[in-house]
């Protein structure tokens, strides 16, 4: 049983992948390619704290913010050194190529720190009930200006707890879309 859920678990990450490919490439409309497009809006700091090797578990207790209930794990040895970790999210607007935007850019900021040591994961909320018959698919998006996206990395989805689990290496601006799925 262990080898089917293992096989199950590649399925799903495989197509998950595919989804996210699929959500970056430019589609043909009208002879006109569409891409995903990020316009940048003000940041707004909603959490900020001081984290050490022993790591932390963040959670956003901000409501009517578009990050409220977001939860951010940083694993003990993710840290070299106490650091100043930030949580906030970006007023602007993400355009996917197809998809539903989830209308919400979280980003995390660790000083000068390059790279977390360990993976930390990064917890969204989303309706269920809206959102039953869609893959989460996340995009990072380049924190220098450019706009530029690529496909983040899903650890897990819980479609009836409607929450959806990220991991990263680095600090790093992103959102999701809701790519619909097809149901037999």
């Amino acid at each position: 049983m262990g080898n089917m859920q293992a096989i199950q678990s590649q399925l799903q990450v495989g197509v998950l992948g595919m989804a996210s490919w699929l959500l970056l490439m430019p589609c043909a409309v009208f002879g006109q390619a569409k891409y995903a497009v990020f316009e940048s809006g003000k940041d707004v700091v909603v959490l900020q704290t001081n984290v050490g090797p022993a790591g932390a578990t963040l959670v956003v207790n901000k409501p009517g913010s578009p990050v409220d209930g977001i939860k951010v794990e940083i694993p003990e040895g993710a840290l070299p050194e106490t650091i100043a970790v930030c949580l906030y999210y970006n007023t602007g607007n993400f355009k996917p190529a197809s998809g539903t935007a989830s209308g919400v850019i979280l980003g995390i900021s660790a000083g000068k720190l390059g790279q977390f040591k360990k993976l930390v994961k990064i917890q969204v909320r989303y309706d269920a009930k809206l959102y039953s018959k869609s893959a989460v698919v996340g995009f990072s998006i380049d924190p220098d200006g450019s706009g530029r996206v690529s496909g983040f990395q899903l650890l897990s989805q819980d479609i009836k707890a409607g929450t959806a689990t990220f991991g990263t290496l680095v600090p790093v601006r992103f959102t999701w879309v809701y790519a619909p799925t097809q149901q037999r």
